[in-house]
């Protein structure tokens, strides 16, 4: 069974989240595969028609050291959306309330549930007796296409953090020889991830709308939130940098921002370009097409570039 610890999003903090571990406790976040450990948003991973129960606790500190309390009466309810402002969730359904003084949840996820792949916002949602919220823990919901996805016309392949990891060469310790650790958590990526949709979206001219779910240009896409990472990973170094003598040696680790930036404009530059070019080609395949009118015997009478 996952198991993650997901503080609360409601009064300004974040959230943490670990998967893979054991034992888990609102005392102490999970390790190991899928863990993210740097606040802010957490991330729920799991695979196309995949069947799971999730272990779930929720904490009222960034930590997992408080432990949520759920008055007498309360429901827990889990809810994913394409976009915070859909009106109708991709998923809502209740959790089951394993212990109410430690703020422990399950939620049992069917192939209904993980059908789709994509990069989905969500969240759990604490009610009273009566219905009223009362708390709410912000988490993102990732489906990645496994060998057993079936993709259909309102969802694409979709971008994994795994397919991120490789591009940028952050998979393992041993690709980051000097920070003995990996560069970028699962909660950077899947932001990352929405951020070039959302880009299109807000590029004119308007044609065509899209998700983190429905996105159909992989290439293009994986290449910018390549792009946003770095950004992300230059403004930290950029941040934290700090020459320091030792021995007659000056040492600092963290001064290679302006490399990582450089690298950041390339590829960004590069999907602005295809930004521009796809729109185009879009724009001009839109001017043709064809009318009837009764008045010419409702022939056909076609409308193009002469």
């Amino acid at each position: 069974m996952a198991q993650y610890c997901i503080g609360a999003t409601g009064n300004g903090t974040g959230g943490v989240a670990g998967g893979g571990g054991t034992g888990l406790s609102p005392s102490e976040v999970a390790s190991g595969a899928g863990a993210t450990h740097d606040g802010g948003i957490p991330v729920i991973r799991v695979t196309t028609n995949m069947v799971t129960s999730l272990e779930i606790a929720l904490t009222k500190d960034i930590e997992g050291n408080q432990p949520a309390v759920f008055p007498e009466g309360s429901t827990v309810w889990f809810k994913a959306k394409q976009l915070l402002t859909d009106t109708t969730p991709f998923i809502l359904k209740q959790c089951t309330i394993t212990d109410a003084s430690q703020g422990l949840i399950t939620l049992d996820l069917t192939k209904k549930e993980t059908k789709n792949c994509g990069t989905w916002v969500g969240g759990f949602m604490v009610k009273d007796s009566e219905g009223n919220l009362i708390q709410e823990y912000f988490c993102y919901y990732q489906v990645d296409l496994g060998l057993d996805g079936l993709v259909n016309s309102t969802s694409s392949n979709g971008l994994s953090i795994g397919m991120i990891r490789m591009a940028l060469l952050d998979y393992s310790r041993d690709a980051n020889v000097l920070l003995n650790d990996l560069e970028f958590s699962d909660v950077m990526i899947t932001n990352a991830i929405r951020r070039p949709v959302d880009d299109w979206n807000a590029t004119p001219p308007d044609l065509g709308r899209y998700t983190a779910c429905t996105f159909p240009w992989i290439e293009p896409w994986l290449r910018c939130t390549c792009a946003y990472l770095l950004e992300m990973a230059a403004v930290k170094y950029t941040r934290n940098t700090l020459p320091h003598n030792a021995g007659g040696l000056t040492m600092d680790p963290n001064n290679k921002g302006v490399q990582y930036l450089q690298i950041a404009q390339m590829l960004r530059q590069e999907w602005k370009n295809w930004v521009c070019a796809k729109k185009t080609e879009l724009n001009m395949m839109s001017m043709w097409g064809g009318t009837a009118n009764v008045a010419f015997d409702g022939t056909w009478r076609y409308r193009g570039l002469y």
